[in-house]
């Protein structure tokens, strides 16, 4: 009887094991499937936030090169506009530079090196009055520091030590907050004009002095009836010729006239 129940106690255990067991894998089967189930939904998840930030990270390269095409081709007009005014600024016939408040040039157009016999890169980190004037400060009659009070134009003739004279304009440089940052130096070589102003005083002062002659010689003049000398202001009679010489320049070349010449010298026959 024993070894009966013995089995049967084995049998039921073995059942209850296998109950177990199968309720188990039940609930392994079905936490599986759960999980395989999230998964799924993760990895579809996953692939609409890869397309979503595939859009956005396309629509943000396409946003990008339009930039960088935007850039490349402003850069592209700033060296253009740079270049032309390059050649505009070097072109000009006066020598003009930008210079810092203190006198130091900031840059210079290629004028300079013919003015001065020394490359523009040479003139930039002098004082614009050690190059002009041999000076290291301002000389009398500089404009500049008249431009950097008033914050207007202003200009000046001045000769330099070497003998040329030069028209120098200082123009200032204000920000929009009225802050003046640097100034415009021109400088333009009025040499050939001044020697034409010279030459035109000279001839006018000629001109003058030949004027005051000539009304000398137009005013009432005291002759002589019998031998034809003038007097002058101070009372001393002169010969004709000798008078209106000095006060015209006339010079006179002798002869006789036929009248003259029947007078003095009868025997001489003259054709009719």
């Amino acid at each position: 009887m024993q070894p009966v129940l013995n089995r049967s106690a084995g049998f039921l255990f073995r059942r209850r094991n296998n109950m177990e067991n199968e309720q188990l894998y039940v609930k392994l089967g079905r936490k599986i499937r759960e999980l395989e189930q999230d998964f799924k939904d993760y990895l579809r998840d996953l692939e609409q936030s890869a397309q979503e930030r595939t859009r956005e990270l396309e629509a943000a390269n396409g946003k990008l090169k339009a930039e960088v095409k935007g850039r490349k081709k402003a850069q592209h007009e700033i060296q253009q506009v740079k270049r032309e005014w390059e050649i505009t600024f070097d072109a000009m016939v006066d020598w003009v530079c930008l210079v810092h408040l203190d006198g130091t040039i900031i840059r210079s157009s290629r004028r300079g090196e013919e003015m001065f016999n020394a490359p523009a890169r040479d003139l930039v980190g002098q004082n614009c009055c050690e190059v002009l004037h041999g000076a290291p400060r301002a000389v009398p009659g500089c404009p500049m520091s008249a431009a950097i009070a008033s914050g207007r134009r202003k200009s000046v003739e001045l000769q330099l030590a070497d003998g040329r004279w030069m028209m120098i304009s200082i123009d200032p440089i204000i920000d929009d907050n009225n802050n003046l940052l640097n100034v415009v130096h021109i400088c333009r070589d009025i040499t050939e004009r001044k020697a034409i102003e010279v030459e035109r005083e000279r001839m006018v002062l000629e001109l003058r002095a030949a004027l005051a002659d000539v009304k000398t010689l137009s005013g009432l003049l005291p002759i002589c009836s019998v031998c034809k000398k003038i007097r002058d202001d101070k009372g001393y009679w002169n010969q004709i010729e000798a008078y209106i010489h000095k006060h015209s320049g006339t010079r006179f070349s002798h002869g006789i006239c036929p009248d003259c010449v029947r007078e003095v010298y009868p025997e001489i026959k003259l054709d009719k």
